[in-house]
């Protein structure tokens, strides 16, 4: 399976960005309007998929959200294996931090996809709702904050 990598400076929206900008979160939609206006393609890894489809008839939102961007990601196993490793290296992080864990887990596995993806482009913008486990998982694949962008709604 050839891998799919989104362009350089994208938009990659997580669970949470795609449902900011269906719930009509203003900042959520002026990134979104933001990133069309300069240009960037904008996209949702298919992990991301799995957690906000759910086919209920109060999700046209969302539906027409997932329609609008340029890609919808597809899942490949080496980006998978990338994910698990970019997991793994955050939990040690935050373990390390001596953070205190709010829910002893580490980030979740479509955070990290969604964050492997972002790391694959090399420069890329995301738009979540869990802004601190972007930021870990970012910290993680060793990159800055000029290479990932994490806006949080």
């Amino acid at each position: 399976m050839a891998e799919v990598t989104v362009s350089r400076g994208a938009l990659l929206l997580d669970c949470g960005g795609v449902s900011a900008i269906a719930d009509g979160n203003r900042d959520a939609r002026a990134v979104l309007i933001r990133a069309r206006s300069e240009g960037r393609q904008v996209a949702i890894p298919a992990a991301v998929l799995a957690e906000v489809v759910t086919d209920r008839p109060d999700h046209a939102l969302v539906d027409r959200v997932i329609k609008s961007v340029d890609e919808a990601l597809p899942l490949t196993p080496e980006r998978a294996r990338q994910a698990g490793i970019l997991r793994a290296r955050a939990w040690l992080l935050r373990q390390a931090s001596g953070r205190r864990l709010e829910d002893g887990r580490p980030p979740s596995a479509v955070d990290a996809l969604v964050a492997a993806e972002a790391v694959a482009a090399g420069t890329a913008v995301i738009l979540t709702s869990d802004p601190d486990d972007m930021e870990l998982l970012r910290d993680a694949a060793g990159l800055s904050r000029d290479q990932i962008e994490i806006i949080g709604v």
